[in-house]
């Protein structure tokens, strides 16, 4: 009968290999990630910008009676 108990465990190169995995996962993944992010942001800018455009426009018509014109800086 043998009476030893053995206990298992990771290794530390077993753990290193798997840190340098995830680095490099890692290092793949995150410059796509930020590119999505840049175009969500650019994006959501023009969204904002038109929006805020059209409305400024149909404020000033409603105050004028009409859109502006070449000659008034439209």
């Amino acid at each position: 009968m043998n009476l030893t108990k053995t206990k298992e465990a990771f290794t530390l190169i077993e753990i290193m290999v798997v840190m340098v995995m995830i680095a490099v996962i890692a290092s793949l993944a995150i410059p796509g990630i930020m590119n999505k992010m840049e175009k969500m942001n650019i994006n959501a800018t023009k969204t904002t910008m038109s929006s805020v455009f059209k409305a400024a426009l149909m404020d000033y018509r409603e105050d004028v009676g009409h859109f502006p014109t070449a000659e008034e800086g439209g």
